[in-house]
């Protein structure tokens, strides 16, 4: 009669409804009592986020309370609890946990020997161990005095040893562990090249919170010296970083590298290499403030330490273009633009135009009547150190233009007026010019659907006069470019195609200017870009000059991307810096365990190899190995072979 009360409540009362709220229970044995209910025999029990196994199970309805025995699981959200005894208030987050065995917030495995505070918001131990390994026995482990777990946040561990196996390696006084799955934690890179000999690079990244974080380097490079630094990731109102790094080279490096070179270091400072870099960028309230502040020790910092800055992280344009130093502060409106701008000569090597300060403003779009209105104007005071020169510039361009639109087109005529003025810093030295001119710009569009596709024309045609300033350059000071007025009658003419179809996307600008002064085609450029198959890229851009007969700059990429792998074949030359190259990369995905690339750039121009790497990652349980190859050679340099291998644990 027992076994046969039990099946009927199980198939007709699975669920304990109060309120809103319900708890599904399943078990080989449930009785009910007033406000309790008692579940025996693979017990398994479900509210909102919380699920619990176990041997027995006793609900208190009254107290919100459930007390587990026997054999225990509980999961809450990503949270996992293996003990023999639970007692949990599903209503508070909070409860008591007895003879713990192990619990889990991803990628973290944890126990300890006593379990002393339970709720959602922290959870503290006694005599604990904490690892990322799924192995048990973990290929490592940390062990501590006391851990403070704090859900969704991080682990706060203090008297940490970190195991090897059960070998211990070292200690930490504070130990703090983020819970998300972040590559945080001691990084090494190990290996060797024919030119700087044995080097160990390492970092070691500290998490304090998602707002701030950071790596500490410390490095060593057996033929040229070792080095150390750090940088800071933060974001308070706005985002920010810090970086700093110096190291100590050795005399012999320099004299057998270095020393012949053209810009070589001189002085008793010449074997300290140090770099210094600031940048902050705040939006807030329609209003802009940025800086950024750039300090090497010598103009071919970023060029020696090129491969070592990779490795931390640094992207490529950053560490090929020149430093930079300035700050700015700028208040966007509808219809109104201003602000200030500081840039300044920071290093001795640079040579640019200080602007200490400029203030522009700017009006882009004003109404007037069926008409509309443009207006930027700056003024700035100019420094050309350490050649000496300095003055004031103050430049205006206005601009009015009265859009007809018609069927298909539209044709935009607009007058406009630059004025200029220049001091040169002496008295009674300003001088200034006026130039006035025309502009016009007609456009229509063209749309071709058919069945398979679909097909967008937009030509373009602008014609710009200019005519030549009332005052010849050469009588004023000249600062940049862009100071640099002459006489313009360019016509432009410019082809948007777009053609779309099933998988299938192609976008191809062409742009054409003529001089009609001189009667001649000065520039032509063109730009294609889409996905020219299902899993295929293409990529293509060139400028091409008439009157030289000659393509000054040209780059083409093709992408192909399967489900596993991808390739990219990219050529790319620039006539003015006397670059030519083609590259290949090919990457290869097989699984979630390894990852590897190939990589390959050769100098066409002299016929070398300018970069070959193999790279190949795999992930080892709680490790993840990375092996990479690498030959470089730069134009008037030796050749560099180079291998690292590096391990890293996974999660922290």
């Amino acid at each position: 009669m027992r076994k046969l009360f039990t099946l009927l409540f199980i198939l007709f009362f699975p669920l304990i409804t109060f309120g809103e709220e319900s708890i599904k229970i399943k078990a080989e044995e449930i009785s009910y009592q007033e406000n309790f209910i008692l579940a025996e025999g693979k017990v398994k029990l479900e509210y909102q986020d919380i699920k619990v196994w176990a041997d027995k199970i006793r609900l208190n309805l009254k107290k919100n309370l459930i007390q587990a025995e026997g054999d225990i699981f509980f999961q809450k959200g990503n949270q996992q609890i293996k003990c023999e005894y639970l007692l949990y208030n599903y209503q508070s987050g909070k409860g008591e946990v007895k003879k713990l065995k192990e619990g889990k917030i991803p990628p973290w495995f944890w126990k300890g020997e006593k379990l002393i505070l339970f709720s959602p918001e922290k959870l503290l131990l006694l005599r604990g161990e904490f690892t990322t390994c799924e192995r048990r026995p973990p290929h490592y482990h940390f062990t501590a005095s006391q851990m403070e777990i704090y859900p969704e946040d991080r682990i706060w561990a203090k008297n940490v040893v970190f195991y090897l196996g059960k070998l211990p390696l070292f200690y930490l006084p504070f130990y703090n562990a983020p819970l998300k799955p972040k590559p945080y934690g001691l990084v090494v890179w190990a290996g060797s090249s024919n030119r700087k000999g044995v080097s160990i690079l390492s970092h070691y990244n500290w998490y304090l919170n998602p707002c701030w974080r950071g790596r500490i380097y410390l490095d060593w490079i057996q033929k040229r010296g070792q080095g150390g630094g750090m940088d800071v990731d933060y974001y308070h109102q706005g985002k920010g970083y810090l970086y700093a790094y110096y190291f100590k080279e050795k005399e012999k490096f320099y004299t057998e590298y270095e020393e012949d070179e053209s810009g070589a270091r001189e002085g008793k400072d010449r074997l300290e290499r140090w770099k210094i870099y600031a940048r902050e960028h705040i939006v807030r309230d329609n209003q802009t403030f940025a800086f950024r502040w750039e300090k090497l020790s010598d103009p071919n910092f970023n060029r020696d330490f090129y491969f070592e800055e990779k490795k931390k992280g640094w992207d490529t344009p950053p560490l090929r273009r020149e430093p930079e130093t300035y700050l700015f502060w700028e208040r966007n409106q509808p219809f109104s633009l201003a602000g200030i701008l500081f840039r300044v000569r920071n290093n001795y090597f640079e040579e640019v135009v200080e602007e200490k300060p400029t203030f522009y403003l700017s009006l882009p779009y004003l109404p007037v009547g069926n008409s509309y209105y443009s207006l930027d104007g700056e003024i700035s005071y100019l420094s050309t150190e350490p050649i000496g020169d300095s003055g004031a510039r103050i430049l205006t361009h206005q601009e009015l233009a009265y859009p007809l639109t018609f069927a298909k087109g539209e044709f935009i005529p607009s007058l406009f007026l630059k004025t200029d003025f220049y001091s040169s810093g002496e008295k009674n030295s300003l001088k200034g010019r006026v130039t006035p001119g025309v502009k016009t710009q007609f456009s229509t569009i063209y749309r071709y659907p058919y069945s398979h596709f679909y097909y967008l024309l937009q030509p373009r045609l602008s014609l710009l006069f200019q005519p030549a300033p009332s005052i010849d350059q050469d009588n004023l000071p000249y600062y940049e470019d862009r100071d640099r007025l002459s006489r313009e009658e360019i016509l432009n003419l410019s082809l948007i195609n777009l053609w779309e179809g099933e998988d299938r996307v192609l976008e191809w600008d062409l742009n054409g200017d003529w001089d009609l002064e001189e009667k001649e085609c000065v520039a032509i450029t063109s730009d294609l870009r889409g996905k020219i198959s299902p899993s295929r890229y293409l990529s293509l851009y060139f400028l091409y000059s008439p009157p030289t007969e000659n393509i000054d700059f040209l780059t083409l990429a093709i992408n192909t991307e399967k489900d596993k792998w991808e390739t990219r074949i990219n050529y790319h030359f620039f006539r003015e810096k006397k670059e030519e190259n083609i590259g290949f990369r090919w990457k290869w995905h097989p699984s979630s365990l390894w990852n590897l690339q190939w990589e390959n750039r050769y100098n066409i121009r002299y016929s070398f190899m300018e970069e070959s790497r193999i790279e190949v990652e795999k992930v080892l349980h709680c490790w993840v190995g990375k092996f990479s190859l690498r030959w470089e050679k730069k134009e008037g340099r030796k050749g560099e072979f180079q291998f690292l291998i590096s391990f890293r644990i996974r999660g922290i």
